[in-house]
């Protein structure tokens, strides 16, 4: 199985330190890919990083750069982790047949962005 965590925070902290732990799992019996920007790419220990800039949710551009990407990768599933990054695959996930797993960290008033995934987790 191919997988993508996709990771769009300027700070390692709680959520990137479970994506780390997570993708070290997953590495064991899948092909992981970590898509991050580069202020926090050097933290993972994860040797399967792609680079990408950030951007807004609502970003025509780095949707359509995200979207190009992904396609390319030819992925079984991306996992998302907060509600940004679930945002954007929703916006994007018509025009890629993926399954989209989303993991929210900590307590949310707004859930929306993870219900329209796959599967949803609350961590």
């Amino acid at each position: 199985m191919k997988i993508a965590h996709l990771v769009l925070s300027n700070v390692y902290a709680g959520i990137e330190q479970h994506v780390n732990e997570l993708i070290l799992e997953q590495q064991k019996e899948c092909e992981v890919i970590l898509i991050c920007n580069a202020e926090i790419e050097d933290k993972f220990d994860s040797s399967n990083i792609v680079i990408i800039k950030n951007f807004s949710r609502k970003s025509p551009l780095g949707l359509l750069k995200l979207f190009l990407l992904i396609k390319k990768m030819n992925l079984d599933l991306i996992h998302t982790h907060g509600s940004k990054t679930s945002s954007i695959i929703n916006s994007i996930r018509k025009l890629i047949n993926i399954k989209h797993v989303a993991t929210a960290h900590g307590i949310k008033k707004k859930t929306t962005p993870f219900l329209k995934a796959d599967n949803c987790t609350w961590y």
